[in-house]
């Protein structure tokens, strides 16, 4: 089963986007309703697996802080046979 989004409704307010799946029988399964569609999009990913893209861009940059501590003192520091020489 996969969730998809539709646009389920329109008007002059601006659209509705409902997410869900369609079941075996081909009927349609409604799981939430958004008002914009790309948090529509965003809870389509979610459900089908996906990670959360803010958490996910949040952790890249962590590690990208950390290497750059990492490379700091492996710079600073250099290992002669187990002894540190700054």
């Amino acid at each position: 089963m996969n969730y998809v989004y539709i646009q389920s409704e329109s008007g002059s307010w601006g659209s509705l986007y409902t997410v869900g799946f369609y079941d075996p029988d081909d009927q349609w399964q409604p799981e939430s309703d958004w008002n914009d569609s790309e948090e529509a999009a965003a809870r389509v990913h979610y459900l089908n697996g996906g990670r959360d893209v803010d958490g996910l861009i949040a952790a890249i940059n962590e590690l990208g802080q950390q290497i750059e501590v990492i490379e700091r003192y492996s710079t600073s520091h250099r290992h002669y046979g187990g002894i540190t020489v700054e």
